[in-house]
Protein backbone atom coordinates (compact mmCIF):
# COMPACT_ATOMS: atom_id res chain seq x y z
CA UNK A 1 0.00 0.00 0.00
CA UNK A 2 1.27 3.43 -0.90
CA UNK A 3 1.30 6.12 1.89
CA UNK A 4 0.01 9.64 1.25
CA UNK A 5 2.64 12.35 1.08
CA UNK A 6 2.38 14.92 3.96
CA UNK A 7 3.82 18.32 3.03
CA UNK A 8 4.75 20.46 6.09
CA UNK A 9 6.24 23.91 5.97
CA UNK A 10 9.41 24.82 7.78
CA UNK A 11 7.45 26.98 10.25
CA UNK A 12 5.09 24.18 11.15
CA UNK A 13 8.03 21.85 11.68
CA UNK A 14 9.71 24.32 14.04
CA UNK A 15 6.48 24.68 16.09
CA UNK A 16 6.09 20.89 16.31
CA UNK A 17 9.73 20.51 17.36
CA UNK A 18 9.29 23.18 20.06
CA UNK A 19 6.31 21.39 21.64
CA UNK A 20 8.12 18.05 21.54
CA UNK A 21 11.29 19.49 23.04
CA UNK A 22 9.55 21.60 25.69
CA UNK A 23 6.87 19.08 26.54
CA UNK A 24 7.94 18.68 30.16
CA UNK A 25 8.30 22.47 30.69
CA UNK A 26 4.81 23.19 29.34
CA UNK A 27 3.39 20.48 31.56
CA UNK A 28 5.01 22.09 34.61
CA UNK A 29 3.65 25.56 33.62
CA UNK A 30 0.10 24.23 33.26
CA UNK A 31 0.28 22.39 36.58
CA UNK A 32 1.66 25.53 38.30
CA UNK A 33 -1.15 27.65 36.85
CA UNK A 34 -3.79 25.22 38.11
CA UNK A 35 -2.17 25.18 41.56
CA UNK A 36 -2.22 29.00 41.63
CA UNK A 37 -5.94 29.05 40.81
CA UNK A 38 -6.61 26.52 43.60
CA UNK A 39 -4.65 28.66 46.07
CA UNK A 40 -6.61 31.80 45.08
CA UNK A 41 -9.99 30.03 45.36
CA UNK A 42 -9.02 28.55 48.73
CA UNK A 43 -7.87 31.97 50.01
CA UNK A 44 -11.10 33.60 48.82
CA UNK A 45 -13.16 30.96 50.65
CA UNK A 46 -11.13 31.34 53.84
CA UNK A 47 -11.55 35.16 53.73
CA UNK A 48 -15.35 35.01 53.43
CA UNK A 49 -15.54 32.28 56.04
CA UNK A 50 -13.70 34.55 58.50
CA UNK A 51 -15.90 37.50 57.52
CA UNK A 52 -19.04 35.49 58.16
CA UNK A 53 -18.01 34.46 61.66
CA UNK A 54 -16.78 37.94 62.55
CA UNK A 55 -20.10 39.56 61.53
CA UNK A 56 -22.53 36.86 62.59
CA UNK A 57 -22.08 37.66 66.27
CA UNK A 58 -23.11 41.30 65.73
CA UNK A 59 -26.06 40.21 63.59
CA UNK A 60 -27.25 37.79 66.28
CA UNK A 61 -27.00 40.50 68.95
CA UNK A 62 -29.01 42.92 66.77
CA UNK A 63 -31.75 40.32 66.18
CA UNK A 64 -31.84 39.50 69.89
CA UNK A 65 -32.20 43.23 70.72
CA UNK A 66 -35.06 43.61 68.24
CA UNK A 67 -36.95 40.66 69.72
CA UNK A 68 -36.43 41.77 73.32
CA UNK A 69 -37.21 45.45 72.73
CA UNK A 70 -40.17 44.84 70.45
CA UNK A 71 -41.88 47.53 68.38
CA UNK A 72 -42.97 50.76 70.03
CA UNK A 73 -46.45 50.97 68.52
CA UNK A 74 -47.17 54.20 70.37
CA UNK A 75 -44.33 56.05 68.61
CA UNK A 76 -45.22 54.41 65.30
CA UNK A 77 -48.83 55.53 65.66
CA UNK A 78 -47.73 59.10 66.42
CA UNK A 79 -45.62 59.14 63.26
CA UNK A 80 -48.45 58.10 60.94
CA UNK A 81 -51.35 59.86 62.68
CA UNK A 82 -52.55 63.35 61.67
CA UNK A 83 -51.53 66.43 63.62
CA UNK A 84 -54.37 68.14 65.51
CA UNK A 85 -55.95 71.32 64.10
CA UNK A 86 -53.93 74.43 64.96
CA UNK A 87 -55.58 77.61 66.27
CA UNK A 88 -53.96 80.70 64.72
CA UNK A 89 -56.06 83.36 66.44
CA UNK A 90 -59.42 83.78 68.16
CA UNK A 91 -61.44 86.68 69.47
CA UNK A 92 -64.75 88.51 69.69
CA UNK A 93 -66.22 91.31 67.55
CA UNK A 94 -68.78 93.62 69.15
CA UNK A 95 -71.70 94.00 66.69
CA UNK A 96 -74.38 95.47 68.98
CA UNK A 97 -75.39 95.92 72.59
CA UNK A 98 -74.13 92.73 74.32
CA UNK A 99 -73.96 91.06 70.90
CA UNK A 100 -70.75 89.48 69.60
CA UNK A 101 -69.42 87.54 66.66
CA UNK A 102 -66.99 84.96 68.09
CA UNK A 103 -64.28 83.96 65.63
CA UNK A 104 -61.45 81.45 65.44
CA UNK A 105 -58.96 81.11 62.59
CA UNK A 106 -57.86 77.46 62.50
CA UNK A 107 -55.60 75.45 60.21
CA UNK A 108 -55.49 71.78 59.29
CA UNK A 109 -51.69 71.29 59.01
CA UNK A 110 -51.98 67.88 57.34
CA UNK A 111 -51.60 67.84 53.53
CA UNK A 112 -53.17 64.38 53.12
CA UNK A 113 -55.65 64.21 56.03
CA UNK A 114 -59.18 65.60 55.74
CA UNK A 115 -61.17 66.60 58.83
CA UNK A 116 -64.46 65.08 57.74
CA UNK A 117 -66.29 66.49 60.76
CA UNK A 118 -65.35 68.49 63.82
CA UNK A 119 -67.40 69.91 66.68
CA UNK A 120 -66.33 73.28 68.05
CA UNK A 121 -67.53 75.73 70.67
CA UNK A 122 -66.28 79.02 72.09
CA UNK A 123 -65.48 79.61 75.74
CA UNK A 124 -64.12 82.59 77.67
CA UNK A 125 -62.11 82.97 80.84
CA UNK A 126 -65.00 84.80 82.55
CA UNK A 127 -67.43 81.89 82.30
CA UNK A 128 -69.03 82.00 78.86
CA UNK A 129 -69.59 78.62 77.19
CA UNK A 130 -71.10 78.63 73.71
CA UNK A 131 -73.11 76.02 71.86
CA UNK A 132 -71.61 73.29 69.69
CA UNK A 133 -71.23 73.74 65.95
CA UNK A 134 -70.06 71.25 63.32
CA UNK A 135 -67.79 71.86 60.33
CA UNK A 136 -65.16 70.24 58.10
CA UNK A 137 -61.64 71.37 57.20
CA UNK A 138 -59.86 70.38 54.00
CA UNK A 139 -56.20 69.23 54.01
CA UNK A 140 -53.88 72.20 54.49
CA UNK A 141 -56.83 74.62 54.71
CA UNK A 142 -57.07 77.71 56.88
CA UNK A 143 -60.67 78.31 57.91
CA UNK A 144 -62.48 80.91 60.00
CA UNK A 145 -64.95 79.37 62.45
CA UNK A 146 -67.74 81.67 63.64
CA UNK A 147 -70.48 81.88 66.24
CA UNK A 148 -72.67 84.79 65.02
CA UNK A 149 -74.63 87.23 67.21
CA UNK A 150 -73.92 85.57 70.53
CA UNK A 151 -75.61 87.35 73.48
CA UNK A 152 -73.07 87.82 76.26
CA UNK A 153 -73.87 90.02 79.24
CA UNK A 154 -70.24 90.59 80.17
CA UNK A 155 -67.53 91.47 77.69
CA UNK A 156 -65.86 88.11 76.88
CA UNK A 157 -62.22 87.84 77.88
CA UNK A 158 -59.60 85.45 76.49
CA UNK A 159 -61.90 83.84 73.95
CA UNK A 160 -60.75 80.37 72.90
CA UNK A 161 -62.15 77.57 70.79
CA UNK A 162 -62.52 73.96 71.91
CA UNK A 163 -62.66 71.00 69.49
CA UNK A 164 -64.25 67.61 70.02
CA UNK A 165 -65.34 64.52 68.10
CA UNK A 166 -62.83 65.03 65.29
CA UNK A 167 -63.33 62.52 62.48
CA UNK A 168 -60.32 62.11 60.18
CA UNK A 169 -60.10 60.69 56.68
CA UNK A 170 -56.83 59.98 54.86
CA UNK A 171 -56.90 61.19 51.25
CA UNK A 172 -56.19 58.48 48.69
CA UNK A 173 -53.70 59.30 45.91
CA UNK A 174 -56.46 58.98 43.30
CA UNK A 175 -58.25 61.92 44.98
CA UNK A 176 -55.26 64.27 45.17
CA UNK A 177 -56.51 66.10 42.07
CA UNK A 178 -59.60 67.23 44.02
CA UNK A 179 -57.34 69.30 46.28
CA UNK A 180 -56.59 71.56 43.30
CA UNK A 181 -60.23 72.66 42.96
CA UNK A 182 -59.97 75.39 45.62
CA UNK A 183 -57.11 76.98 43.68
CA UNK A 184 -59.51 77.37 40.74
CA UNK A 185 -61.78 79.74 42.70
CA UNK A 186 -60.65 83.26 41.79
CA UNK A 187 -61.46 86.60 43.41
CA UNK A 188 -61.28 89.56 41.02
CA UNK A 189 -61.74 93.34 41.39
CA UNK A 190 -61.92 93.18 45.19
CA UNK A 191 -62.85 96.60 46.66
CA UNK A 192 -63.74 98.04 50.05
CA UNK A 193 -65.79 101.23 49.54
CA UNK A 194 -66.43 103.79 52.27
CA UNK A 195 -69.85 105.52 52.33
CA UNK A 196 -70.26 108.93 50.72
CA UNK A 197 -72.26 110.31 53.69
CA UNK A 198 -72.58 109.65 57.44
CA UNK A 199 -75.84 107.74 56.96
CA UNK A 200 -74.33 105.39 54.35
CA UNK A 201 -72.88 101.91 54.72
CA UNK A 202 -69.47 100.52 53.86
CA UNK A 203 -69.47 98.05 50.98
CA UNK A 204 -67.20 95.20 49.90
CA UNK A 205 -67.64 94.07 46.33
CA UNK A 206 -65.82 91.64 44.07
CA UNK A 207 -66.24 89.08 41.32
CA UNK A 208 -66.11 85.37 42.11
CA UNK A 209 -64.92 83.18 39.24
CA UNK A 210 -65.25 79.40 39.12
CA UNK A 211 -62.44 78.52 36.71
CA UNK A 212 -62.64 74.80 37.52
CA UNK A 213 -64.27 72.24 35.23
CA UNK A 214 -66.89 71.41 37.87
CA UNK A 215 -70.39 72.73 38.62
CA UNK A 216 -71.46 73.18 42.26
CA UNK A 217 -74.82 73.37 44.00
CA UNK A 218 -73.60 75.80 46.67
CA UNK A 219 -70.40 77.62 47.62
CA UNK A 220 -70.19 79.51 50.92
CA UNK A 221 -68.06 82.64 51.08
CA UNK A 222 -66.62 84.20 54.24
CA UNK A 223 -65.70 87.88 53.77
CA UNK A 224 -63.27 89.10 56.43
CA UNK A 225 -62.04 92.64 57.15
CA UNK A 226 -58.75 93.35 58.94
CA UNK A 227 -57.28 96.30 60.76
CA UNK A 228 -53.60 95.40 60.76
CA UNK A 229 -53.54 91.69 61.77
CA UNK A 230 -56.81 91.89 63.72
CA UNK A 231 -60.15 90.71 62.34
CA UNK A 232 -62.71 93.50 62.88
CA UNK A 233 -65.65 92.35 60.75
CA UNK A 234 -66.90 89.16 59.14
CA UNK A 235 -69.92 88.20 57.06
CA UNK A 236 -70.96 85.10 55.18
CA UNK A 237 -72.86 84.76 51.93
CA UNK A 238 -73.88 81.84 49.74
CA UNK A 239 -73.68 81.30 45.98
CA UNK A 240 -76.12 78.80 44.47
CA UNK A 241 -75.71 76.69 41.34
CA UNK A 242 -72.27 77.92 40.36
CA UNK A 243 -71.33 76.58 36.93
CA UNK A 244 -67.92 75.95 35.43
CA UNK A 245 -66.38 79.14 34.02
CA UNK A 246 -69.08 81.31 35.60
CA UNK A 247 -68.36 84.76 37.03
CA UNK A 248 -70.57 86.18 39.81
CA UNK A 249 -70.71 89.70 41.21
CA UNK A 250 -70.87 89.74 45.01
CA UNK A 251 -71.68 92.68 47.26
CA UNK A 252 -71.51 92.80 51.07
CA UNK A 253 -73.08 95.79 52.89
CA UNK A 254 -71.59 96.23 56.34
CA UNK A 255 -73.63 97.33 59.34
CA UNK A 256 -70.88 99.61 60.66
CA UNK A 257 -68.43 102.08 59.12
CA UNK A 258 -64.84 100.85 59.39
CA UNK A 259 -62.52 103.54 57.99
CA UNK A 260 -59.16 101.87 58.64
CA UNK A 261 -59.42 98.56 56.81
CA UNK A 262 -55.98 97.30 55.80
CA UNK A 263 -56.99 94.03 54.14
CA UNK A 264 -60.05 92.19 52.86
CA UNK A 265 -60.02 88.40 52.58
CA UNK A 266 -62.53 86.10 50.88
CA UNK A 267 -62.55 82.43 51.91
CA UNK A 268 -64.57 80.03 49.69
CA UNK A 269 -65.94 77.03 51.54
CA UNK A 270 -67.09 73.78 49.92
CA UNK A 271 -66.66 70.12 50.78
CA UNK A 272 -64.95 68.82 47.65
CA UNK A 273 -64.97 65.26 49.06
CA UNK A 274 -68.77 65.20 49.24
CA UNK A 275 -70.15 64.01 45.90
CA UNK A 276 -73.44 65.79 46.61
CA UNK A 277 -71.62 69.14 46.33
CA UNK A 278 -71.26 68.65 42.58
CA UNK A 279 -73.89 69.18 39.92
CA UNK A 280 -73.69 66.26 37.56
CA UNK A 281 -73.37 67.29 33.91
CA UNK A 282 -76.44 66.73 31.78
CA UNK A 283 -76.10 63.62 29.63
CA UNK A 284 -75.69 64.30 25.94
CA UNK A 285 -78.77 63.43 23.87
CA UNK A 286 -78.41 60.26 21.91
CA UNK A 287 -77.70 60.70 18.22
CA UNK A 288 -80.57 59.70 16.00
Amino acid sequence: MQQDNINLTEKQLKIAYFFVAKRKLLKKIIIGFLILIDILLFSFSIYHFIQYFSQSKGHEEMMKELTTRGINFSLLNQAISPLPPQIITSGAILVGQSKYHLICLVENPNPTWFIESLNYKFISSNGFIGQNFKTFILPGEKKTLVDFNESISQSPRDISCEFSEIKWQRIKPKDYNLLEISDKFLIKDLQYILPQNPEGRSITQFKFVNSSVYNFWEIDLSVILYEGNQIVALEKTKLSEVMSGEERKVKIIWSTILPFISKTEVQPEINIFDVTSFIKPNPKPEAR
